[in-house]
């Protein structure tokens, strides 16, 4: 049975933000991914799946919706720390996933600190709360104040409130919360205060002749931009064309994989890719900070 004494949740907009953090704790800071059984995970995250499965279970669960528990996308350690990075489906799912996930958490935490132990004698670990979200074209400040009108209560708890704290030579923020140090990390081009994740990882590859060649291709193929659009479809068009050319990109080596599995197992972007990013150097200090 591992042990852990300390646990980090990142929560991601999708399934390929999920696997680009992966990459980034796997190549700069030396985590590797584990399988864990229910029962191996950490209080009270083993206690809230088994809860979910058994309740579910008992009202018949259809196969259809088996997939739809909210489970981390990786689960990696270190040492003793355990990081689970979650995707919540979208901006429009990022209140409603995460919220109902961590209210019984909260809850369980709640009951602990009540009582001093659980029933199953389970220990209660620090834990930490980290949320990545888009820029896309309405900017980080409007990002930030939407999670924090979003997750300013959860559930009967009082979480995030607007006493941010800036991480030294990062542009990600902080704050100490009640459960734990609760944080922000906000994907943008370096340049300007828009764009998405794929603006970051185009940050990785701009020198890359062979998506350059893709690029191309791809927008002789397909027209990204209708005319006269706003802000908002420039951007969502731009993200969709790198994502479009990446998946392409990722092909030779896993044929028909979607995104997550191209950046997570087709070496897209290597060690020294990652270092040509200014963001994603801005990134590494903001989570050298958390886990140090």
């Amino acid at each position: 049975m591992p042990t852990f004494l300390s646990a980090h949740l990142f929560f991601c907009e999708g399934p390929h933000d999920a696997a680009f953090i992966s990459l980034l704790l796997k190549r700069k800071f030396n985590f590797s991914r584990i399988n864990l059984t229910i029962s191996e995970l950490p209080y009270p995250f083993k206690n809230i799946i088994q809860q979910s499965m058994s309740r579910r279970s008992a009202e018949d669960l259809r196969l259809d919706l088996a997939k739809k528990f909210f489970l981390p996308d990786f689960t990696l350690s270190n040492g003793e720390k355990i990081i689970m990075i979650f995707n919540y489906g979208g901006i429009n799912r990022r209140a409603e996933s995460i919220s109902q996930f961590l209210v019984n958490a909260f809850d369980l935490i709640k009951e602990f600190d009540a009582f001093g132990s659980t029933s199953d004698e389970s220990e209660q670990i620090p834990i930490q709360y980290s949320i990545f979200s888009d820029a896309d074209s309405k900017g980080s400040e409007v990002i930030i104040s939407e999670i924090q009108n979003e997750f300013e209560t959860i559930g009967d708890h009082k979480w995030i409130s607007d006493s941010w704290t800036g991480i030294e030579g990062s542009r990600g923020l902080k704050q100490d919360t009640e459960y734990g140090t609760t944080s922000t990390y906000v994907w943008r081009n370096w340049e300007s205060d828009d764009g998405t994740l794929e603006s970051v990882i185009m940050e990785c590859l701009h020198e890359s002749e062979g998506l350059r060649e893709t690029l191309q291709f791809i927008d002789r193929k397909f027209n990204w931009t209708k005319p006269n659009a706003n802000a908002a479809e420039r951007c969502t068009a731009d993200a969709k064309r790198l994502k479009a050319g990446l998946c392409i990109e990722g092909q030779h080596k896993r044929p028909g994989g979607s995104l997550s599995v191209a950046l997570d197992q087709a070496d897209l972007i290597s060690l020294a890719d990652l270092e040509k990013s200014p963001t994603v150097r801005d990134c590494e200090k903001f989570l050298r900070d958390l886990l140090s």
